[in-house]
Order: C-alpha cells, then sequence, then structure tokens
C-alpha cells in the first residue's frame, strides 16, 4: 500500500533502480546481492520502494518498503507536524513577553499617575470627584 505523501527519490548510488510497468514507473531498491559460483553469476535482490509520479520525475510515492530501508528520512506530513510544534513555542514564548511588557507599561503608566496626583494642588475628594465624572459621560 502506497503511502499518502510524496518524497524525493533517494539518492543511493548503485542502489536505485526503476521498472516501468505499464503506465507506471516503480523505483525499486538494491537489498542484497547473492554470488553463485557454480553458475559464476550474481543474482540481485530487489525490493519496490515507491512509484514515480507523473508531474515531477524527481519525486515518487513511497511504500512501507521505503520506510524500513529509508527510516530516517522524515516523511512531509512529520516535517509539517514538528514546524507547527517549533511555531506555537515561540508563539507561546512571545505571548509571554508580549504579557510581560503590557505588565511593565501599565505599572508605569499607574506610578506616573500617582506622582502626577501627588504633585498636584487637587484634594483627593476633587480628584476623585473628577475621575468619576468621566465615567459617568462615557456610561451615558
Amino acid at each position: 500500500m502506497y503511502l499518502d505523501s510524496l518524497v524525493k527519490v533517494p539518492e543511493a548510488k548503485g542502489k536505485i533502480t526503476f521498472r516501468t510497468k505499464g503506465n507506471t514507473t516503480y523505483v525499486e531498491y538494491e537489498s542484497s546481492r547473492i554470488y553463485i559460483p557454480e553458475k559464476k553469476y550474481t543474482t540481485v535482490s530487489r525490493k519496490t520502494i515507491g512509484k514515480l509520479t507523473d508531474a515531477d520525475r524527481q519525486f515518487m510515492q513511497p511504500n512501507e518498503n521505503f520506510l524500513k530501508f529509508f527510516p530516517d528520512t522524515a516523511l512531509p506530513e512529520e516535517k509539517a507536524q514538528a514546524q507547527v510544534s517549533k511555531t506555537k513555542k515561540q508563539y507561546d514564548a512571545a505571548v509571554a513577553v508580549l504579557s510581560d511588557l503590557l505588565d511593565k507599561r501599565d505599572a508605569l503608566r499607574r506610578d506616573e499617575l500617582v506622582k502626577a496626583i501627588m504633585k498636584s494642588d487637587r484634594t483627593y475628594e476633587e480628584v476623585l470627584e473628577f475621575l468619576g465624572a468621566g465615567a459617568a459621560e462615557e456610561e451615558a
């Protein structure tokens, strides 16, 4: 059964061959060679690892044998999953930094407001009345 992804045809020099049957070109991997001394020739054992795509001959649709012979090759879905995970971690870190910066900004504004009130010649009641009047106007 073929996997639902495309991978680049592996570059294993002398190990990759192609066999066309009908309109389909299969990619085969040479898994072993056995020399038979009595007959004085070598038999080659090949396994189909996928089939070439029609659109781009550098890519193939792999099967389970491909995963056996090339286990370190990451499939596109695995790459996308890793990218999503990495991006989510970066996003979470950026949100934490933003939250921290907003908290610091709010603290500085509070300090600035308190200093401005302390420096003014208005009484506490006058400041509260002024601030309360602004809130009442916004509600209306």
